[in-house]
């Protein structure tokens, strides 16, 4: 009983170490796809940052904007501009974004970003085409976090 118990573990650790090694063989990868870099850069001359407070019941929806509201506001804009490709800030901009927060995350915020060309022309498009989207991307990073 002990050989057979023995030779069946024996066959075992055979299989396993074959099994091992045919996952570690190579594959082609002819069927992977590189993204050529387009040689086009993005014009764009303007950019907004819109944020809106909103609320959740199934999906997103903003809050209504009340005229004459001058603190936390539901929408708050940033803008700013490619100067020579320096990005300058808005002058009228707010000095930080307000937001307020709860708990088991009810307090939820929209992001929309508008680009606009020389011409004032929202040029969103551009970056939603096919080619753009390979590769132009965003990300965020969360600096200087203050409760007030």
């Amino acid at each position: 009983m002990k050989s057979l118990l023995r030779t069946i573990k024996v066959v075992l650790a055979v299989v396993f170490f074959v099994f091992s090694l045919s996952a570690c063989r190579s594959q082609d990868n002819d069927d992977i796809v590189i993204p050529q870099q387009s040689d086009a850069e993005l014009k764009w001359s303007k950019v907004e940052f819109r944020f809106t407070e909103g609320h959740s019941h199934g999906y997103f929806h903003g809050s209504p904007e009340y005229p004459g509201v001058k603190y936390l506001k539901s929408v708050q804009k940033f803008f700013f501009e490619n100067k020579n490709g320096q990005i300058v800030p808005s002058a009228d901009n707010p000095a930080a974004l307000s937001v307020m927060s709860a708990d088991g995350g009810l307090s939820l915020y929209g992001l929309e970003i508008f680009y606009y060309n020389e011409k004032g022309e929202r040029i969103n498009s551009v970056l939603a085409s096919d080619e753009a989207a390979k590769q132009y991307q965003h990300f965020f990073l969360m600096e200087n976090i203050v409760a007030i």
